[in-house]
């Protein structure tokens, strides 16, 4: 119920436009409860009392009664319509935005195609709650007792008797509505794993597709959807197994009403227009009870889905802003750390005791087998994550002291896999400042190796990028990903295995791209091509988080370490010409 709250809590900037609804439902329910009131008047003092001049009135006052409901009707409909999906903006708006500033150990924690599920399916629930679960309750309570003071005045001992069922009905109620909740959680959660599956298999079809995957992953898929329809079966039958009851319940009621009701009749202690409004109100009471099902499922709904969004909302990332940040004015761009170890989760150690000191202008290269820790190294300086331990300083200054965006404005990154958006190419270059000129634009692409391929698409600059750059090749992605960092124009350059998924002639491109980019900024590169990282004034040799090597690439060629296997490997000719050099003894097998 705390969820409930506080999703209700959300419809505080709206306060005076809910109670403008509830005032309307009010007229509305007095307009609904008049005709009733009138038909035992009709009954008993114009048809049986003959009192034929009051016929008019009664009629002018259905009719005022039925356009005063008409109108608060409208008014009511329509006001907690807009307040709904009002509220529902403002919600998703604040998620999308918890969801921007959330740390990346929290975003690798979720599979997207839940947080999909969440801000699409159940996001629509608490629209649904909001604009009719919410209100139908409150429509149904008040119904419920105006309906039943109404009752007693036309004959308390008929009400009484009437009622006999309510008890059980009650029950009947408070019973489904306990198994309603884990059962939509069940559906909630399976929904969300289905979305999740559907979404990887969408994104991953041209790897399925490659190695004809296709009936397993119509398989996986299946079941899962298979597991949904048990979960959306199961949900029905607790509400299936239950409405034959609550439906005897109400129809016992009318049965209790038809008989007794006619006995008083017959008794004369009441009129047979008393009976027939009785018999209406009835009905009118009834009928919530019997809807309060449907209410109750709302509810659930709303309540389970409220839980799964507050969970985002609740959810503090790790990395906070400063209370007083320090102004980042003029930048040089000299990064350090400082026995640095940073933790994953409480057994998960990715970096130990890194000490690394890049002075401005100076470019680090960071090499090691996959898993050891190059990325995560790199992460730290944008505060995509928090060291464990030590810090990490810029100009001397631990970074922890700056505000994020301050300190992100002058990190540019590059990474293997590009990340290109669903809009111009223009657009995309410009991601990082959006009111540049299109000369800066184009110089940053010429810069980039990049203009000439653009200005080959039909629409140059203005051509669409598909879903994720689809529609480029990598090379081309890439060289528009440098072209965006240089017009970002950063004084710090993190650079990921850039040009380790393309071929020599796109990755000359790309290094004289990078060339161009690295120019008197702070640069550390990840590379698993020698070629890459052998210019660096420092190259660093990571194994399981840790330092092994570090030295330019002729202090670590003569230290004969994991530096010299890895440079034999790649460049065997040249090394024996290093070998013959400098007189020492090659690592490479006799015929290698």
């Amino acid at each position: 119920m705390n969820d409930l709250r506080r999703l209700l809590g959300r419809l505080q900037p709206y306060r005076w436009t809910v109670a403008l609804v509830f005032g309307c439902i009010v007229i509305a329910q007095f307009g609904a409860m008049v005709p009733q009131w009138l038909t035992k008047v009709l009954i008993d003092q114009v048809v049986y009392g003959k009192r034929y001049d009051e016929l008019f009135w009664l009629c002018a006052i259905l009719l005022v009664a039925r356009v005063l409901r008409g109108l608060a009707d409208y008014f009511h409909l329509t006001m907690r319509e807009y307040v709904s999906v009002r509220t529902v903006f403002d919600f998703r708006r604040d998620l999308y935005n918890s969801l921007q500033y959330q740390s990346h150990r929290y975003l690798g924690s979720i599979h997207t195609g839940q947080l999909m599920s969440r801000l699409t399916s159940d996001i629509e629930n608490v629209r649904i709650f909001l604009a009719m679960g919410f209100y139908q309750a409150f429509i149904q309570i008040l119904s419920v007792a105006s309906i039943l003071g109404v009752l007693f005045v036309l004959s308390w001992k008929l009400t009484i008797v009437c009622m006999l069922t309510a008890p059980f009905l009650v029950l009947e109620v408070r019973k489904v509505h306990k198994k309603l909740i884990p059962a939509w959680g069940a559906v909630h959660k399976q929904m969300a794993t289905l979305t999740a599956v559907l979404q990887q298999s969408i994104t991953g079809v041209r790897v399925v597709q490659a190695f004809t995957r296709e009936p397993y992953e119509f398989e996986k898929f299946n079941q899962e959807n298979n597991n949904n329809r048990e979960k959306q079966l199961n949900l029905s039958g607790v509400w299936g197994k239950s409405f034959p009851y609550i439906d005897f319940l109400t129809s016992l009621s009318w049965v209790l009403l038809l008989g007794y009701g006619a006995w008083l009749v017959m008794n004369h202690e009441i009129t047979v227009g008393t009976l027939m409004a009785f018999n209406a109100y009835l009905w009118m009471y009834i009928f919530p009870i019997r809807d309060s099902g449907r209410t109750t499922n709302v509810f659930v709904q709303a309540t389970t889905a409220a839980r799964r969004l507050f969970e985002i909302l609740d959810s503090k990332s790790e990395v906070v802003e400063p209370a007083e940040p320090v102004v980042l004015q003029e930048v040089k761009g000299h990064i350090q750390f400082d026995a640095v170890s940073l933790r994953y989760n409480d057994h998960q150690e990715v970096l130990s005791n890194i000490n690394i000191n890049a002075t401005p202008g100076k470019r680090i290269a960071l090499i090691g087998m996959t898993g050891s820790g190059k990325t995560s190294l790199l992460s730290l300086i944008p505060r995509f994550f928090d060291p464990s331990a030590g810090q990490v300083l810029l100009d001397g200054i631990d970074i922890r002291n700056f505000a994020l965006a301050d300190l992100r404005h002058h990190v540019g990154m590059v990474l293997q896999e590009t990340v290109l958006f669903s809009a111009t190419i223009r657009d995309n270059i410009a991601f990082g400042k959006p009111d540049a000129a299109m000369e800066e634009v184009i110089a940053a692409a010429k810069a980039a190796r990049a203009d000439d391929f653009i200005m080959n698409f039909p629409d140059g600059y203005d051509t669409l990028c598909g879903e994720r750059g689809v529609g480029l090749s990598g090379g081309q992605k890439q060289r528009i990903a440098i072209a965006r960092t240089l017009l970002s124009n950063p004084r710090i350059l993190l650079l990921d295995d850039a040009t380790s998924s393309v071929d020599m002639e796109t990755e000359h491109l790309i290094q004289e791209a990078l060339e161009e980019l690295m120019k008197g900024r702070t640069t550390l590169l990840v590379g698993q091509r020698l070629t890459t990282v052998k210019g660096a004034d420092e190259i660093v040799v990571l194994s399981e988080g840790k330092i092994i090597e570090r030295g330019t690439h002729e202090q670590l060629l003569k230290n004969r370490g994991y530096y010299y296997r890895l440079y034999e490997l790649q460049f065997a000719d040249q090394v024996d010409e290093w070998v013959q050099r400098e007189g020492v003894e090659s690592f490479l097998p006799t015929g290698s």
